[in-house]
């Protein structure tokens, strides 16, 4: 699906390619030695449904944007990510202007339609659908629906750190509140045979959670898996808090955290549990 101006250029630029491509093959003789007839009619059969595809997304987009293109009622959770970007276009509002509705920048909602919204908490997604003025009354979001966890939370840390990491989780837990936290504990290097694998298994992690919690100590700056972990959580909308034990963080920090200027604050309860609800909801 075309979800902007760029996506629709580059589109049409495809477009006229495959059709330039298939007018070459057409124009050829019927019968060439070297080229077996049944790969020849596969070739073109291939040109001509790539072609047809994209000409489906842009006549399309140029209708969503026309007006003429009627809106599906929304009727399950499942049509939900396509209904917001269709909606989107047809109210002729470009990805920046969606975004300055609900306050945050064009790039969070590109992340957001890039990912079908599965990178977005419930709160948001609520929130874009009263700026669309979305009815949504006959759907019912089940509660296993999918969509990130409102108080889950991902920590990511050096695998050194793991026994300190497990007393202050267990210490955050035992308090008076609502939140759920989740991790992974990796000893496979970060350029390993199986490293791709292990990255599905964690994006899926901070994926359902709608922040993640660095915390840095004297290992987290040689760590590969964390750096990657921050940057991906950024990629997929999270927000993202790190934290220290002890009265000062470290002098070497992952590059992620010096790079973005996220605020490193020292792990006490009072501040850890604000910390998450902020960045939660800055997100």
């Amino acid at each position: 699906m075309i979800k902007n101006q760029r996506q629709y250029r580059i589109t049409k630029a495809q477009a006229e390619k495959f059709a330039i491509a298939l007018d070459g093959i057409s124009e050829e003789p019927d019968e060439i030695p070297e080229v077996h007839p049944l790969i020849r009619k596969a070739q073109k059969d291939a040109l001509r449904y790539q072609l047809s595809e994209l000409r489906e997304q842009l006549e399309e987009y140029d209708a969503l944007q026309s007006g003429s293109y009627t809106i599906p009622d929304l009727r399950t959770i499942e049509e939900l990510p396509r209904t917001l970007i269709q909606t989107r276009i047809g109210r002729g509002l470009s990805q920046k202007a969606l975004g300055e509705l609900i306050g945050v920048k064009e790039q969070q909602i590109q992340r957001y339609e890039a990912t079908d919204y599965s990178s977005a908490s419930l709160s948001r997604v609520m929130e874009v659908i009263a700026a669309l003025r979305l009815e949504t009354n006959s759907v019912v979001i089940p509660e296993n629906s999918g969509l990130p966890g409102e108080k889950n939370v991902f920590i990511s840390f050096a695998s050194e750190d793991l026994d300190e990491v497990n007393h202050l989780r267990a210490e955050a837990v035992s308090e008076d509140n609502d939140w759920e936290f989740s991790d992974r504990v990796l000893q496979e290097p970060f350029e390993g045979a199986r490293a791709e694998y292990i990255k599905r298994g964690i994006r899926e992690r901070i994926r359902q959670a709608s922040v993640t919690l660095v915390y840095v100590s004297a290992n987290t700056a040689a760590s590969g898996w964390v750096d990657w972990e921050i940057r991906e959580s950024i990629m997929l909308g999270k927000g993202v808090i790190a934290m220290h034990s002890g009265d000062a963080p470290p002098q070497n920090l992952p590059s992620a955290i010096t790079e973005f200027g996220f605020r490193v604050i020292p792990w006490r309860y009072s501040q850890l549990i604000s910390a998450i609800d902020e960045a939660a909801a800055n997100r």
